[in-house]
């Protein structure tokens, strides 16, 4: 893992820890400011009901904070999160994928030639990449996902979010 990816993925944790205490502590709306738009990452279905249940505790604690209806989920698995109802709290958007085998081919080469391991992520998270601007918050809760390889996803988001001044 590079230095850079290893800043953008254990910054984030910190970050996140600051940013949720931050939304929970000033309750006045005077006192808070609101970013426009909320959007969970990184998840990838409800079947892990672990997952399922960081999503819903989350949203809950946001939603008491003052973000009603302006959550989304970015998920690569809105049937599964359908199933379990998550549509009825939250809008769902799912991540994009390879429309190829050129794209996924040049993602691999690009990988293997340049050592990067996020290679491909503009693809993969387009959808969400669209809709985030500086008024978006955004917070990767991948639950157990992020124990099992190294979690590509959210080092990409991190560094796209960095390089675009994205909270």
């Amino acid at each position: 893992m590079k230095n850079t990816e290893k800043e953008h993925y254990y910054s984030f944790s910190v970050y996140f820890i600051i940013r949720l205490w931050h939304i929970i502590c000033f309750r006045n709306s005077e006192e808070r400011v609101f970013m426009k738009k909320l959007f969970l990452s990184g998840h990838t279905g409800s079947n892990n009901r672990g997952c399922e249940a960081i999503v819903r505790s989350s949203a809950g604690i946001f939603k008491r904070a003052g973000y009603n209806d302006k959550i989304t989920l970015a998920t690569f698995s809105a049937k599964q999160d359908k199933r379990r109802k998550l549509d009825e709290i939250m809008t769902l958007l799912s991540y994009g994928n390879y429309s190829g085998k050129i794209q996924r081919v040049a993602s691999a080469l690009c990988r293997k030639i340049f050592g990067s391991k996020t290679a491909g992520q503009n693809i993969i998270q387009k959808p969400l990449w669209s809709k985030l601007s500086k008024e978006s918050l955004v917070l990767n809760v991948g639950g157990d996902t992020y124990c099992y390889s190294f979690p590509t996803v959210s080092v990409a988001l991190n560094a796209y979010a960095h390089k675009n001044n994205i909270p």
